[in-house]
């Protein structure tokens, strides 16, 4: 039995889900998602996704947050852990964490060696472990927000532009990822053709509306509640991401993983807007 939990956000879980399509085709053994909601993600995941083959999607059971990591600081705690799971029905569990983009290959092969040597594993991660690929492909939206997704995208031109402006609690992406940069690559994107449009998915309302007083009518959005705390909310998140995937390229946020996620689906160009990237291209 392999049981994953992946955990934070709605891009993260996506990569984390993504990896047991791997895992599931490489063993050829069906895994067990369990999907919790939580603050930043309170949506059931029926409600978002058609049945993916292979995975066995079920409501996270409250015993499942007595689980531990096999691997402990010191040896109590690994004696501890031990008890624990084995009363759970856990032979070993792996918990990791890591941040960014990075793929975690040597998760990937400790996850690979500890299935061959027990029979009930534990994974919690909201990372992605082994080879990058087109399984997001794999994903899709259940026929209400399809065809909401599918409403939007009809308006697109040849010539739509994604932008991804991550706010809200994103350090990182505040930080490396200012608006003047994206105002830099917009205006040189209009500057090339004078017919382009742009498709803006930000978590941010304020953020919005400079970007629709500063570019007017050139600027598409899709009307959603901004809350993560709610079913609505994650609905309309999950709609922004496709709408962004379906763009011709996608200008992202530094170290955002809804924009590396929404660039995945289908394979679409991406480059992140930075204060280094966009100061070199005025030298």
């Amino acid at each position: 039995m392999i049981i994953v939990e992946p955990s934070f956000g709605l891009a993260n879980r996506m990569r984390v889900i993504a990896s047991c399509i791997r895992l599931n085709s490489k063993l050829n053994k069906e895994v067990t998602i369990a999907w919790q909601q939580v603050a930043e993600l309170n949506c059931p995941y029926e409600d978002l996704f058609m049945p993916l083959p292979g995975l066995n999607v079920i409501n996270k059971p409250g015993f499942y947050a007595w689980i531990k990591a096999t691997q402990q600081s010191n040896a109590l705690k690994k004696v501890s852990a031990a008890v624990i799971n084995s009363l759970l029905g856990i032979d070993y569990c792996i918990k990791f964490n890591p941040l960014g983009n990075e793929v975690h290959k040597e998760s990937e092969a400790a996850i690979f060696e500890n299935v061959a040597r027990y029979k009930n594993i534990y994974i919690k991660t909201c990372g992605e472990f082994g080879e990058k690929d087109d399984v997001y492909q794999l994903f899709r939206p259940i026929e209400e927000l399809q065809q909401r997704i599918d409403e939007r995208v009809s308006r697109y031109s040849a010539n739509t532009i994604g932008l991804h402006i991550r706010r809200s609690d994103h350090r990182d992406a505040i930080a490396n990822s200012p608006l003047e940069s994206f105002f830099i690559l917009i205006d040189q994107e209009i500057a090339r053709s004078s017919e382009t449009t742009f498709y803006l998915s930000t978590d941010d309302h304020t953020t919005e509306l400079q970007l629709k007083q500063k570019y007017g009518k050139r600027i598409m959005t899709y009307e959603k509640d901004f809350s993560r705390n709610s079913s609505q909310g994650i609905k309309d998140a999950l709609v922004d991401l496709y709408c962004l995937a379906n763009t011709r390229k996608i200008y992202g946020s530094f170290n955002s993983s809804f924009s590396d996620i929404a660039s995945r689906i289908y394979g679409i160009e991406i480059e992140f807007a930075t204060r280094k990237s966009t100061t070199s291209q005025l030298v």
